[in-house]
């Protein structure tokens, strides 16, 4: 089965992993064994590797639009004048469909374990996310805490100096009137 997503270009990109895209990825310049569970795990926690296997799980379809290289493709998938929020989404949404085509053709050939480092690298994957957002909002606190703490530092100093100037004033204006 075919997972997809579409690009800026409301393209409907069909990613499919088979035979073929894993014997592809072994003769690629930097060969990549989707077949072996440490390479698989390398894959998913490197954004370059990903992206040259969604190349090869899209090339023909990528050929038959005119697109001949990976850097073709990645143009023609993100182009320069996108957003970051839009090149984020269509970014995602095709990691989404490489991750469920490369499940179902685990699946397809009874190797479920394969299927399994997949799953444990999501959820891996979103442990981290979640601890960096907690780990995010927790620097944000501090730093409100820090820029509060300045803040009356300051307005005690201000405080301390104007209080400081009126005792001045006191003890200046007893001692001239004596």
């Amino acid at each position: 089965m075919a997972r997809s997503f579409r690009d800026s270009k409301d393209t409907l990109w069909h990613v499919m992993v088979n035979v073929s895209v894993a014997r592809s990825l072994l003769r690629g310049e930097e060969p990549i064994d989707i077949l072996n569970a440490k390479s698989l795990a390398g894959v998913m926690d490197d954004p370059y590797q990903r992206f040259a296997v969604l190349w090869a799980a899209c090339h023909s379809q990528a050929l038959a639009v005119g697109l001949a290289t990976p850097e073709e493709f990645d143009r023609y998938l993100l182009p320069g004048e996108l957003s970051p929020e839009e090149a984020e989404r269509i970014w995602a949404e095709a990691e989404v469909a490489l991750r469920e085509a490369l499940i179902d053709f685990f699946h397809r050939i009874g190797q479920k374990a394969l299927a399994g480092v997949i799953a444990q690298t999501i959820a891996a994957r979103t442990r981290l996310d979640n601890l960096s957002v907690t780990k995010l909002q927790g620097t944000k606190v501090q730093r409100l805490i820090d820029h509060a703490a300045e803040k009356a530092d300051q307005q005690m100093d201000a405080e301390l100096d104007h209080a400081t100037a009126e005792i001045d004033r006191l003890i200046l204006g007893r001692t001239s009137g004596n």
